[in-house]
């Protein structure tokens, strides 16, 4: 109640209450639990008395959950050109989460503003949202460094940044959309300002830039600048700058600053650079300042010496900042530079901004090293030095990569080979056990590890923000080769494929090193078999024994027991045990399991997708597929392939087809078999077109008249397919809730469709597509959606002559279609109501609906809602219009 009374005495009084608002926004930050504060600052006019009677000590905010209170003003600051700066802080406790848009609405704007109606009559608005969401963690808004009131040059380009400072971290979004008089409400005649260039702002450094004003356009400006914050790819809140841009005739040309490159800045480390201005305007002093997140985050902050320098036709100051532990984060800092002239006439001075981004960077993790632990190595690494890790990522490849980071490059990057490997979370979690989650790691392969330090910025309350973590440098590579004390499997080969007698030739190395005190012989190697890739039910199949483990050497197996080898892949692993007289069989280690090659043949259209995988701890490095050669009775080779993928085309539909691949492989270290070699069993395939044909373009028109729907498309055959025989067409209107077949074409070339089902005399609104079929009965994708819609008709005339002589004795529409009803309401001259309906034929008889009386002869009003049946679904048209009754 108190703002509308405030609305509407200022409508009546003129201006005894106008604030003449310039510019603001309003920020907030999150003070504990559910409270919030919010800071509103507005730019207000300090020139007139006018001015001076509105000014106020207290705002009513609105707080997005249909409270309001009052806030009061905790600083008032006298700027430049007749501005007030003026600071207002209040808190809110909010009941729990949801999404508030908090909002204050104060008439009025200064008088003048070019791109709207009537700034002076125009209520100063201004907006943010609040995000309370557990899920993506506590926030705050941006600050904005820089004042939202700015001076422009006709026929000079204009550069404006916000100088925006998001403490959280987070990625913030900006762009121009119109300032507003009230909740959900532009204001009226809004236009972006003229430029002879073009007027935009970059969507991520908030670099607004206006090239530029045109001649004759000069005076005030304002636009809203809507700034979003996004977390993990999702917004979380967001405020609206309301700024006003002074636009004068001058011959003053902006002062120009050097562009300075973004960097990276390790934590302890200090970077420094020189911010270098001129201005083309001999004589001109130009003052240097700058702004930006390093200058006012926690932690160490930067320094600009001197701070506001002050030069003759050109400046500079030195921009220094070592940065701290706690301001390691993902997002960049933002430092804009600002440089502005100080010319003879003080109004109109100009500005030229430049920023650049500094990435701070965590260090990289110092002394990482191995240490084997039976089958495994155990990874240490001196704890995160910032003590600011919350967790370290650790990085494995096989073999040394001799890669080195590049300045900025943060992680592991993909292209060294490195994989993520595993998170450990936690500051002190500074080791790692890697034995491939229980299957041990290879002898003999040399494993190589980094380690990354994992940080993430602190959110309001200090928590941190997870999903804004930022990688620091990488450690050095630490390298190390398990010692094989242990048998390592070579080979798994099928050299018989049958579904019952299948035989497969298994072999494997021995281990090198063992302590044959502890473990005294005689020696065996006990032989288990899965008929799975991932060994998920080994099953003892036999034993070899030596007594001594000098002469125990590499050694080979054949299973020939119940394999079916057409229809299943084996895994093999190999246990070693010292099985000394009279003692108990005391177990030594096992090998890592090792998997047959299994290949299978996918159909497809006078081609056969040969596709093949296996699970084992050597490097494949090629793949030569063989294929029955009819006529010479043997397997030839027909190709290579260095990935588990080979694709043999130009067959004949329905025939058989026999292959098998034979791999070549190796370990990464010397003292194994050269080259590891493995077949697989052989495959039977059939090629068979299985691939779709491409869609048609399909198009439709409408008959509203007539009730019917003519469907026509191209024939693919033509283009990019090559036997179509037919064509599904497929319906849906808007009583259905999906699309249904409503018709079969059996014929390439039959490509129109006439649909006059006698549904459509209800609606015609609907949406087609068609398929494709092919000799194979493959069906292609939809084509492209084709819709029409009801033209719905509702027309009413504007005389009757009720009575009993059966002409025109009641008050109905002319002939309509696609009208599901309408909401009718006729009153006389003096506005009284006389008859109401929601019937489409209407029917009004002349009488009056509550008393049953003729109305007298006249003209009446009426309003009528008409509810139309559409595609889209009931849409309202309204029609006015006269009634004259004549008996």
């Amino acid at each position: 109640m108190r703002l509308s009374f405030l609305v509407i005495f200022s409508l009546i009084t003129g201006f005894a209450v106008a604030s003449h608002n310039k510019a603001g926004e309003i920020t907030y930050r999150l003070v504990s639990g559910l409270t919030y504060e919010i800071t509103v600052v507005t730019y207000t006019e300090n020139g007139n008395s006018r001015s001076r009677q509105a000014d106020r000590d207290q705002l009513e905010v609105f707080w997005g959950d249909f409270t309001s209170s009052i806030i009061n003003r905790v600083s008032k600051e006298n700027l430049p050109n007749t501005t007030w700066k003026n600071t207002y802080v209040g808190t809110h406790l909010y009941a729990g989460p949801g999404t508030f848009k908090v909002y204050l609405v104060d008439p009025n704007r200064i008088e003048g503003v070019r791109n709207m109606d009537n700034s002076f009559n125009t209520a100063f608005y201004l907006e943010c949202t609040i995000k309370i969401n557990p899920f993506l963690g506590a926030n705050r808004s941006p600050v904005l460094l820089i004042p939202p009131i700015d001076y422009a040059c006709t026929l000079r380009k204009f550069v404006h940044n916000p100088g925006a400072y998001d403490a959280d971290g987070d990625s913030l979004v900006y762009s121009i959309i119109p300032p507003k008089q009230a909740l959900n409400t532009d204001v009226n005649g809004f236009f972006i300002p003229q430029a002879t260039t073009s007027f935009t702002i970059d969507r991520y450094n908030g670099e607004l830039v206006w090239d530029s004003p045109v001649p004759g356009q000069d005076g005030k400006y304002n636009i809203a600048i809507l700034i979003q914050e996004f977390r993990n790819g999702k917004e979380i809140g967001n405020i609206i700058r309301d700024m006003q841009i002074v636009v004068v005739i001058c011959n003053n040309d902006p002062p120009v600053l050097t562009k300075i490159q973004d960097t990276c800045i390790e934590v302890g480390k200090t970077y420094t650079t020189v911010v270098k201005a001129i201005d083309p305007n001999a004589g001109d002093l130009i003052k240097l300042t700058a702004y930006g997140a390093p200058f006012i985050a926690p932690g160490n902050n930067a320094t600009l010496t001197p701070f506001s320098a002050l030069g003759k036709d050109s400046v500079k100051a030195t921009f220094s900042w070592t940065p701290s532990c706690n301001q390691i984060r993902k997002i960049p800092y933002e430092v804009v530079c600002r440089a502005e002239d100080q010319h003879a006439a003080p109004d109109i001075n100009l500005v030229d901004m430049k920023f650049f981004n500094i990435r701070v960077v965590g260090p990289a993790p110092k002394n990482p090293a191995l240490a084997q632990f039976e089958d495994g190595f155990i990874l240490k690494w001196d704890k995160d030095s910032c003590n600011e890790a919350v967790a370290y990522n650790i990085y494995r490849r096989i073999d040394s990569s001799k890669w080195k980071h590049n300045y900025c490059e943060t992680g592991v990057p993909a292209y060294t080979g490195y994989k993520l490997y595993h998170t450990d979370t936690g500051l002190t979690n500074n080791q790692y056990y890697d034995n491939d989650g229980g299957l041990g790691l290879v002898p003999g392969t040399r494993y190589c590890y980094r380690v990354t330090s994992v940080y993430s910025p602190k959110g309001a309350n200090n928590a941190p923000i997870y999903s804004e973590a930022a990688e620091g440098y990488s450690s050095i590579e630490v390298c190390a080769e398990i010692t094989k004390d242990r048998p390592v499997i070579t080979n798994v080969s099928v050299l018989k494929t049958d579904n019952d007698t299948g035989r497969i030739w298994l072999a494997w190395s021995k281990p090198l090193k063992m302590d044959s005190v502890y473990y005294p012989g005689p020696y065996k190697y006990v032989i288990f078999r899965s008929p799975d890739i991932n060994g998920s039910t080994f099953v003892a199949i036999d034993s070899l024994s030596n007594p001594s483990f000098h002469f125990f050497n590499d050694s080979a197996y054949t299973d020939t027991v119940k394999l079916n080898t057409l229809g299943k892949q084996y895994s093999y692993k190999i246990e070693f045990y010292s099985d000394s007289f009279g003692l108990k069989r005391q177990y030594i280690g096992k090998s890592r399991p090792a998997s047959s090659i299994y290949l299978s043949c996918i159909p497809d259209d006078e081609a056969l997708e040969l596709v093949w995988k296996d699970n084992v701890q050597w490097k494949n490095v090629v793949h030569t597929i063989y294929k029955w050669n009819e006529q010479t009775l043997a397997f030839d080779s027909i190709g290579t392939s260095p990935v588990q993928r080979f694709r043999d085309e130009g067959l004949i539909n329905g025939k058989t087809y026999r292959y098998y691949i034979k791999s070549k492989g190796e370990f990464t270290v010397p003292g194994y078999v050269y080259p590891v070699i493995n077949l697989s069993q052989e495959a039977e395939g059939i090629p068979a077109d299985t691939t779709p044909p491409c869609p048609p373009m399909l198009s439709a028109a409408t008959n509203c008249v007539l009730f019917n729907t003519s469907l026509k498309w191209n024939n693919p055959n033509n283009s990019c397919a090559k036997d179509i025989v037919g064509y599904n067409v497929y319906c849906r209107t808007i009583l259905d809730t999906s699309y249904i077949l409503i018709a079969t074409n059996n014929s390439a070339t039959d490509t129109t469709f006439f649909d006059a089902r006698p549904i459509l005399t209800k609606s015609v609104a609907a949406c087609y597509l068609v398929t494709a079929i092919d000799s194979f009965n493959n069906e292609s994708e939809f084509s492209n959606g084709a819709c029409v819609d009801n033209c719905p008709e509702y027309r009413l005339p504007n005389v009757f002559t009720p009575g009993n002589d059966s002409l025109n004795d009641l008050f109905g529409p002319f002939p309509y279609r696609y009208v599901k009803k309408v909401d009718m309401s006729v009153y006389n001259r003096w506005g009284q109501l006389v008859f109401e309906t929601h019937d489409p034929d209407i029917n009004w008889d002349g009488k009056e609906m509550n008393t049953a009386k003729e109305v007298p002869d006249g003209v009446y009003f009426y309003i009528c809602t008409v509810h139309e049946l559409r595609l889209e679904g009931i849409k309202k048209r309204i029609l006015k219009g006269t009634i004259q009754v004549i008996r």
